[in-house]
């Protein structure tokens, strides 16, 4: 029951903290906890797009790649023998 009771004590005085604070202060602190949002948001998008490169864009770019390429020694041989 004591964590209860420090954690209750712990938010009354956060909560007062918020309150007691002028326009400008609550103006900055609102803005730190969106850029730390957005900051966490970010990461998240790191890990699919960097899954996205690793999984689907670089293997599909590679494979066009190899068909490109073969379709040039096909033109070539095609030119130099027909």
């Amino acid at each position: 029951a004591g964590g209860a009771n420090q954690a209750a004590t712990a938010q009354a005085k956060y909560k007062q903290a918020l309150a007691d604070m002028t326009p400008a202060a609550r103006g900055t602190f609102n803005a730190f906890l969106s850029l730390r949002k957005a900051f966490t948001a970010w990461r998240g998008i790191q890990t699919a797009a960097l899954w996205a490169w690793n999984v689907v864009l670089k293997p599909t770019f590679a494979a066009l790649m190899v068909a490109v390429r073969f379709v040039g020694r096909v033109a070539m041989w095609l030119w130099h023998n027909v």
